[in-house]
Formats: structure tokens, sequence, C-alpha cells
């Protein structure tokens, strides 16, 4: 009976964990898991940008930026850890180093792995300009 008990607890604990996601838990879920209208942005021109003009991405202001920022702390760090050096899900400092523009986009639209899709519903730009300022 014991053994039943823990067997039991520990599947309800995984089961927490994998279905958690990224997502704050007051967040309804997303109506759609995939939007068919939705349009993935052009890739950028080639990167020549200096290191100081990579803190503030192409188009990207500083309000962008801190928008981004802000949906990030809000939908993220619970998965990618606080500084976003990884936890449950990888870290995020380098990721436009391994993945495009549309790539990331379509991360966030459509999820990957065990990352929900719709984290950052509507912000997705703001997101990616946010990201593209991590080392």
């Amino acid at each position: 009976m014991k053994f039943l008990y823990r067997g039991m607890l520990v599947c309800t604990l995984l089961t927490l964990l994998l279905t958690g996601g990224c997502r704050p838990a007051d967040e309804p879920p997303p109506e759609e898991d995939i939007v068919e209208d939705e349009t993935v942005p052009d890739e950028a021109e080639p990167d020549t940008e200096t290191p100081e003009e990579e803190a503030a991405p192409e188009g990207a202001d500083a309000q962008m930026i801190a928008e981004g920022e802000a949906v990030v702390q809000q939908s993220c760090v619970s998965c990618h850890g606080e500084n976003l050096e990884g936890g449950m899900g990888p870290s995020l400092h380098g990721i436009t180093e391994k993945y495009t523009r549309e790539e990331l986009y379509d991360i966030l639209v459509n999820g990957i792995g065990s990352m929900p899709a719709g984290t950052a519903r509507g912000h997705e730009e703001e997101v990616i300009a946010y990201l593209m300022t991590l080392d």
C-alpha cells in the first residue's frame, strides 16, 4: 500500500511539472495553437552591426525592448530561470545565434518541445527584440 501511494504521488507531481508550461497560472490557455493568418516577418539583412548597435536591434526602440523584457519576466522565467540562464528550459542567452528571427517567431507562436504555444501572444516581436540584446 505504501509503495502504491508513493507511485501515485510521483506520477501526480511529474504530471504537474510537465503540464505546467511557462504560462502564468492566471492566464487562460490559447484559443488556437496555430494562427493561419499570422505572417512571419521577413528576415533582416545580413548582420553588419557593430556591438554597440546590437543592444537595440534594427527596427526596435528602447520601449519595444522593455516591453519584451516585461513579457519574458512574466511568462518565461519560471522555466528558463530568473537570469534566463536555464532551468527546466534551456538558457536564452545567445539564443539568436542558434535560431533565426523566423524560427524564434515560430517557436513563440507554436511552441517547441515542452514549451507551450502562445506564451508571448501578440508580443512576439517585442520578445525577439529583447532576446537579441542578451549575450
